[in-house]
């Protein structure tokens, strides 16, 4: 289902990474509100998708803190950076998607 794209024979799943800011996070509205576009791929894929989506944040705060351990959002939704994230799931695919 990824074309020119040949997966580890030996996984059962591909691991898949989404990486981004609000649009990643799923972020709408004027209130907490996310619908991340990484669930709606899971289902179409039919695989579990991560999502590490950073509110508010530009691509150069993106690389910036990519090798922090905690990284905080405008909203105050937190979790690892991307090489962080990286390092502790061996993923297959890494979709990013992040504004100027």
């Amino acid at each position: 289902f990824f074309f020119g794209y040949s997966f580890d024979t030996n996984k059962m799943v591909p691991q898949v990474l989404a990486c981004g800011d609000s649009l990643t996070a799923g972020y709408y509205g004027s209130s907490m509100h996310y619908t991340p576009y990484s669930a709606h791929l899971s289902k179409v894929l039919g695989i579990p998708v991560d999502e590490i989506g950073r509110s508010g944040w530009r691509a150069d705060e993106m690389v910036a803190n990519m090798g922090n351990a905690m990284c905080i959002d405008v909203f105050g939704k937190h979790g690892p950076g991307l090489a962080v994230q990286m390092a502790m799931n061996k993923y297959d695919v890494c979709i990013i998607m992040a504004g100027t």
